[in-house]
């Protein structure tokens, strides 16, 4: 009896050509190979039901039809196909108006368990912005959340994510190698949107877009069938393209229905990029919420209150004062900013486990007595949100034309292109102020007759954090590429890699800071044909508008390999917006070193694209 069903329903898939449909495409990874025909992007093996199955979307859907009537996954009777290929098991009941009565009867108790926590709604593609102490989120991360409309609390509702699996003991540069190489396994997972807030918003202080998409009931019942289908399986993650927000743009797409969101894709699918290939597509944003991190909320009431209330909130804190003894000289609005103040910072050092719990109970506590019997306060100080939104914000690819001149009184064309994905200069909006990440950056430059690549900038990632009463960051910089001399003199390529620590102070307008650096050089026409240098350096970075940004640098160092030669180095760049996604630009470069002086300015207009 079953399988003269299994073969009518065979027979009936495939006089309706159902491995064609988009969804059975889209459910099974199937994308087109470059040698011909489809291939899935799934390479966990136990996926595929069908030998061959990966590269045939048929025979996968014949195989899928006969397991339903197996009555177990992998010899394992306690899992039923149907349970577990959730996904196609809802296509293929709804494509071929199968009859449940002709086939054994099963509960699925977990995915049943599972939905009924996880479903809703409301879908919203939350934006973690990028957190430069840490390489896997210097990009920025994104997954989703499903809310019940019954609730108006976010922090009761799942979310839907898509990471690395990365082992106890691997270290940021073996999560770097690896991600590159896919030599780490993908999952899907959902847990309680509280506990990803809590990750985000306080331990890694990072601020939160939430954007809610306009998804029925019935597309986000399809999308969660295909998240718990795919938590069971595997697929190799890759730092640049299939990481977490490509693959969450894949299950949107399958979701949604009749919409390609990922063929722009090819080398490189940065976060912020997926979310406006979303986010072009009509009507499909309802609204967009900030949401502050801890870190944004404390630094805006220690700005609003000064100096005295930030100091009185430090010592509250910290248990050195009552808050009663440290407000008593405050007139009612500077001891409302003190106690908020001294709350947020004291939930900061809980959740980073520098107060005990017993302590920090007692503090709260008397806090907010104190705070109750102040009031209301006449105004609400919350975070400045930003300019703009993250995908609001420049390109990420640029390509620059300008002009130069040096010293030696030749002009130069220059020619500059970007892979990713913002510098200093460039437009700040849905940025964030001391941040840069610049990756595969190549300068060509002509005088005289003579063109050369003058510079190739592998990857350059700057962090500098302004420091102050609550929070300590140590700055950091590297770099690692290539460069040449201008056209017109002798070639002296060298390969260089370089970095340093820093101290920074300032704000979203104005961040000074000071540092040591190292860098270390080799080729052929170097003293010893390598160089080692060290030294310190200072700078201001200035945002006076929207529009325009500043960068001024001082450096001097001395070549630890040829004690004689001292170096100066002094660097202006500015950018000026035209447009979010338009740009002139100067620089200035100057170094001196025993014997040669070489300074050069240059005018760019930049487009990113």
């Amino acid at each position: 009896m079953f399988a003269g069903y299994a073969d009518e329903l065979k027979t009936k898939a495939i006089d309706l050509n159902l491995s064609d449909h988009t969804r059975w495409r889209g459910m099974v990874g199937y994308k087109a190979s470059l040698f011909g025909g489809v291939q899935s992007a799934i390479d966990d093996r136990r996926f595929f039901l069908a030998e061959g199955g990966k590269t045939n979307p048929q025979s996968e859907l014949l195989a899928s039809i006969d397991s339903f009537f197996a009555g177990s996954f992998e010899g394992n009777a306690s899992l039923d196909t149907r349970c577990i290929f959730t996904a196609r098991w809802r296509f293929l009941k709804d494509a071929l108006n199968i009859d449940e009565d002709r086939l054994t009867p099963v509960t699925c108790a977990a995915f049943d368990h599972w939905y009924n926590g996880v479903s809703g709604d409301r879908l919203v593609l939350v934006f973690p912005a990028a957190y430069m102490n840490n390489p896997a989120s210097v990009f920025g991360h994104t997954f989703l959340r499903v809310d019940k409309n019954d609730s108006s609390n976010a922090l009761v509702s799942y979310a839907i994510n898509y990471e690395a699996f990365i082992p106890q003991g691997d270290g940021d540069l073996a999560f770097v190698f690896k991600g590159l190489f896919g030599g780490y396994d993908g999952y899907f997972s959902a847990l309680p949107y509280a506990q990803k807030a809590k990750e985000y918003g306080d331990f890694e202080n990072r601020d939160i877009w939430e954007y809610e998409l306009n998804f029925t009931r019935e597309e986000i019942d399809a999308l969660l069938y295909r998240a718990w289908e795919m938590h069971n399986f595997s697929r190799d993650y890759y730092f640049f393209k299939e990481n977490c927000s490509f693959v969450l743009l894949e299950l949107l797409e399958y979701a949604k229905g009749g919409i390609d969101l990922t063929s722009r894709f090819t080398g490189f699918a940065a976060p912020v990029d997926t979310i406006r290939a979303l986010l072009d597509e009509p009507n499909m944003l309802k609204g967009a919420v900030f949401r502050p991190s801890r870190n944004s909320r404390i630094t805006a009431l220690a700005k609003r209150g000064g100096e005295n209330v930030s100091i009185a909130a430090y010592k509250i804190a910290y248990g050195e004062t009552t808050p009663n003894e440290a407000i008593a000289a405050f007139d009612k609005e500077e001891a409302i900013l003190a106690l908020e103040l001294a709350m947020e910072f004291a939930e900061y050092l809980r959740a980073k486990d520098k107060i005990a719990v017993e302590p920090y109970k007692k503090r709260m506590f008397a806090m907010m007595i104190a705070r109750s019997a102040l009031g209301l306060s006449a105004e609400t100080i919350t975070p400045k949100s930003p300019i703009a939104r993250p995908d609001q914000g420049h390109l990420i690819s640029r390509i620059g034309v300008g002009a130069g001149y040096d010293n030696r009184q030749k002009p130069s064309a220059n020619a500059r292109i970007r892979v990713s994905y913002h510098d200093m200069v460039d437009p700040l909006g849905g940025f964030a102020a001391g941040s840069s990440i610049t990756a595969s950056d190549l300068w060509i430059q002509s005088a005289d007759d003579v063109t050369r690549v003058r510079g190739f900038t592998l990857l350059n990632m700057e962090s500098f954090s302004p420091r102050n009463r609550f929070f300590k960051p140590i700055s950091w910089r590297f770099a690692l590429g290539w460069k040449d001399a201008p056209p017109t003199l002798a070639r002296n390529g060298y390969g260089y890699f370089k970095g340093g620590a820093a101290l920074a102070a300032g704000g979203d307008e104005a961040i000074a800071y000071v540092g040591l650096d190292a860098e270390a050089q080799s080729g052929k026409r170097l003293y010893k044909e390598r160089a080692f240098y060290a030294g310190g350096a200072a700078g201001l970075i200035l945002t006076p508008s929207d529009r325009l940004r500043a960068r001024f640098e001082a450096k001097q160092d001395y070549d630890l390999a040829d004690h004689s030669k001292r170096r100066t180095q002094l660097k202006l760049e500015a950018g000026y917006a035209l447009e979010t996604n338009l740009a002139l630009r100067f620089e200035f470069a100057g170094e001196k070193s025993k014997g040669s002086e070489l300074n050069e300015a240059f005018i760019f207009i930049d487009y990113f694209f």
